[in-house]
């Protein structure tokens, strides 16, 4: 007995454990020789070697018929599924098939009307004996089962609605007593901050917080630097004209107005204006570091500063 083991890859077909099978050796044909190694696709093939064999079981019908005869079975091709066979069949065969088809139906699908039909149907009585056989009572009573189930499942998913719109109510009127409590906190601050509204019929009291002559006056100065005070950079150049980027801003552009103009009129301390305005002392200073250099640019074209020959004509000399 020839020991030879079949050359392809996965294939462990050998004289050990295969002796029946036929080992064949690669044609010497040129042009059936490079098929050969396209077919069997082992890298390490030998080709020349007389000891390379394939065994048998990778032809069809597990013979090689010719020298000719190609390998066509590897692990690593699909077997061909024979098609199934087309049979013609008359139209009373055709008709048996549709009966079988509609008694296979399942209860599920059927109306309440084409069940008790086919509980009929398959309720036989037998005239010459006393025996009765009921076909349908277990498949109606699983239908019952499955029945009481799904409307048990219903009651779950209605008592789980029922319970998801209470909390979501709860939570709509725990929202609207907060936004109440906020808009009073709110209300409440602005009542308590220092307004300037309040002595705009008070000509004296204007004058004595800004310096200006009158409530009017102190609108028209601030109507000037209106639209520029937008562009204000309090810090870092964090504040962008009409940008909604970052926390609004607690003051009003009107308020910090006021607020430069009491500490450059009364000298205030910035813990004091903190007190005043309900903000934080760090508010302040970055206020009025910001808005002081922003009115100087704003105003310092409209100071017209007298020449020296006026001044020292002016001089008095003590």
């Amino acid at each position: 007995m020839s020991n030879y083991n079949c050359c392809v890859p996965h294939c462990t077909n050998s004289f050990r454990n295969a002796p029946y099978l036929h080992y064949y050796r690669i044609p010497k044909d040129p042009d059936v020789r490079k098929k050969y190694v396209v077919l069997i696709r082992n890298e390490t093939l030998k080709v020349n070697s007389e000891s390379t064999r394939i065994c048998s079981a990778h032809f069809d019908g597990g013979e090689k018929l010719s020298r000719t005869h190609l390998p066509s079975i590897f692990p690593w091709t699909k077997q061909m599924v024979a098609r199934r066979e087309l049979k013609r069949i008359s139209f009373e065969e055709t008709q048996k098939v549709e009966q079988t088809k509609k008694r296979k139906t399942p209860l599920t699908e059927l109306p309440l009307d084409a069940l008790c039909q086919q509980s009929k149907e398959n309720f036989s009585v037998d005239d010459t004996s006393t025996s009765v056989e009921i076909h349908t009572g277990d498949l109606l009573n699983n239908l019952h089962d499955s029945l009481r189930t799904r409307e048990q499942e219903i009651a779950k998913l209605k008592e789980e609605i029922h319970r998801l719109e209470k909390e979501n109510r709860n939570i709509k009127e725990m929202n609207s007593k907060f936004q109440q409590e906020m808009k009073s906190l709110k209300h409440a601050l602005d009542n308590n901050r220092f307004d300037i509204d309040q002595y705009k019929d008070k000509d004296d009291d204007i004058s004595f917080y800004t310096g200006f002559p009158d409530y009017k006056t102190l609108i028209l100065c601030y109507k000037t630097v209106e639209q520029s005070a937008r562009n204000i950079s309090y810090e870092h150049k964090r504040t962008i004209l009409d940008s909604n980027v970052g926390r609004p801003r607690v003051l009003t552009k009107f308020q910090e107005f006021i607020l430069v103009m009491l500490r450059l009129r009364l000298g205030l301390f910035e813990n004091d204006l903190a007190h005043r305005f309900k903000v934080c002392r760090s508010t302040v200073s970055k206020v009025v570091n910001a808005w002081i250099p922003f009115l100087r640019r704003e105003f310092e074209p409209l100071i017209a500063i007298p020449q020296r020959e006026v001044l020292q004509s002016t001089l008095v000399v003590i």
